[in-house]
């Protein structure tokens, strides 16, 4: 009799200690959802707001663009090459950079993808093009949307840049060149955002075709 009563307090604690674990490993497995539940939304609503910064910065630098090109407005492409080349002309490419922390430096390319301004004063020997966009710039007419090159090198500073770009046109639609802002990556995400003070986090910018930038 004592012998069963104690085989069956062994089994009923045997139960217990099987319920208990049972009940600490569904809290466990509560725990863990909740925490990535939590996460989800927490890294959901900071993605939210990093896009909302980039797409702020991108208006304003594609604003950057529209003035620069409306100081080249010109007829031909003699006329253009003329007034690109005044001292008027880099004066206000130099004014639109200063007036977007984000932009490192406005150029104008000609028709051969030569510098011919730039907002950091006079641009160097004419080489061609130096970056990804300009001969596809040169022969399609993009209407909704501003062309991003790829990370590249900056000829002004040594810094990493992208290249917002804008094809610059007759009325008729005649190609005459492009209008390119170089902008460092970083700058376009406030330096106040709060992921800057968050240990461990980090973040990407990837391009519609999926490259980073």
């Amino acid at each position: 009799m004592k012998g069963f009563s104690f085989n069956r307090i062994l089994a009923i604690a045997g139960v217990i200690a099987l319920l208990t674990a049972l009940v600490a490993g569904a809290a466990v497995l509560k725990l863990r959802q909740d925490a990535l539940e939590e996460a989800g939304h927490e890294v959901s609503g900071l993605s939210e707001m990093l896009a909302e910064q980039v797409r702020q910065s991108a208006l304003n630098i594609d604003l950057a663009l529209n003035e620069a090109a409306a100081v080249l407005d010109a007829r031909d492409e003699t006329e253009f090459q003329a007034l690109a080349r005044t001292e008027a002309v880099g004066h206000a490419l130099s004014a639109i950079a200063d007036r977007r922390s984000a932009i490192e430096q406005i150029s104008i390319e000609n028709s051969d993808g030569a510098t011919v301004a730039s907002s950091r004063g006079a641009p160097p020997q004419d080489s061609g093009p130096i970056y990804d966009g300009f001969d596809w710039l040169k022969n399609n007419r993009p209407a909704q949307y501003t062309p991003v090159g790829a990370l590249r090198v900056s000829e002004a500073t040594g810094a990493l840049v992208v290249d917002f770009m804008r094809r610059i046109e007759t009325a008729d639609g005649r190609f005459l060149g492009v209008v390119r802002a170089s902008v460092g990556p970083r700058a376009l995400v406030s330096t106040y955002s709060p992921i800057s003070s968050m240990p461990g986090r980090s973040y990407a910018l990837f391009k519609r075709d999926g490259s980073i930038f």
